[in-house]
């Protein structure tokens, strides 16, 4: 997907089309939004990503932190992540961490 607007049209039809978004789906549309520095649009997917009962995965997690390091929010958005991804039983990886100090190092 070229740019975040057309990620966000294709979540837009896959929830009209009854089709439930995956964990890639929502990493894919939120990678999408850091690209484009929009990262309040990406934590706002993350949100509805909870609604939907999407489980979250390292990847999307990193893309999560790394959208933080940007936005008002930092820390204690991303310190609320880090624990719902260990309360997950998630493995955080080497990007995972250095995305998460990247956001202690902005705030």
């Amino acid at each position: 997907v070229a740019d975040h607007a057309s990620a966000l049209e294709f979540l837009a039809a896959m929830r009209e089309d009854a089709v439930r978004p995956s964990v890639f789906t929502y990493n894919s549309v939120m990678t999408a939004c850091v690209r484009a520095r929009h990262p309040e649009q990406t934590l706002e997917l993350l949100s509805q990503m909870r609604m939907d009962k999407v489980g979250l995965d390292v990847a999307l997690v990193t893309t999560a932190l790394t959208a933080c390091a940007t936005t008002r929010q930092g820390w204690p958005f991303a310190a609320r992540l880090l624990e719902e991804a260990r309360g997950q039983g998630l493995k955080l990886d080497l990007f995972a961490y250095n995305a998460a100090l990247s956001v202690c190092s902005r705030t």
